[in-house]
């Protein structure tokens, strides 16, 4: 009996470690708008939104552009945030950072990636800075039959943007816009 207690009691132990590791973090406090106090960041059903300390205003996006199935918020850079989301094989990660000179969070960056299916068709990685207009995709287009090896096709380019700022009315059209580029 005291078998199968320790067996039952290591499963829930595990199960609870399993689920404290995967949470994604929805809740985010960091300096943007360097007057050295904390601002807020948080990601959930209503979309992606930042209190500024510096106003106490609530900058908020549409809701539907950047609420990830499992999104986690972190501070890449000082000052800078990112929110990525991932799935079995695929992810991406949207990174921001806020403008002083408009005082609006600014859309700065996008990386993602897939692995496709088991022999990697549509598989990808798609990397773009939204600041320079570079962008630079990596996709898989078979396999060397003598060889073995994985074929690949890479593109470069730089587009001209406009500014695209988490509260733009046409803020979800501008994403897809860019995101189409990794079709």
């Amino acid at each position: 009996m005291m078998k199968y207690l320790i067996v039952f009691v290591s499963f829930l132990v595990s199960f609870n470690s399993w689920a404290e590791i995967y949470t994604p973090v929805t809740e985010l406090h960091l300096d943007l708008d360097s007057d050295n106090q904390m601002d807020l960041v948080t990601i959930g059903d209503d979309g992606l939104q930042v209190q500024l300390s510096s106003t106490k205003e609530i900058i908020k996006s549409r809701r539907e552009c950047w609420v990830p199935t499992d999104g986690n918020l972190s501070e890449y850079r000082k000052g800078k945030f990112e929110l990525t989301d991932s799935g079995m094989r695929w992810g991406q990660s949207y990174k921001f950072a806020y403008e002083p000179e408009t005082k609006r969070i600014r859309w700065i960056g996008y990386d993602s990636y897939a692995f496709g299916n088991a022999m990697h068709d549509g598989a990808y990685d798609f990397s773009m800075n939204l600041l320079t207009g570079k962008y630079h995709i990596t996709s898989h287009v078979g396999w060397d039959d003598k060889t073995g090896n994985e074929l690949t096709k890479s593109k470069s380019g730089k587009l001209k943007l406009k500014p695209i700022y988490i509260d733009d009315a046409d803020a979800c059209d501008k994403m897809n816009d860019v995101l189409k580029l990794t079709e």
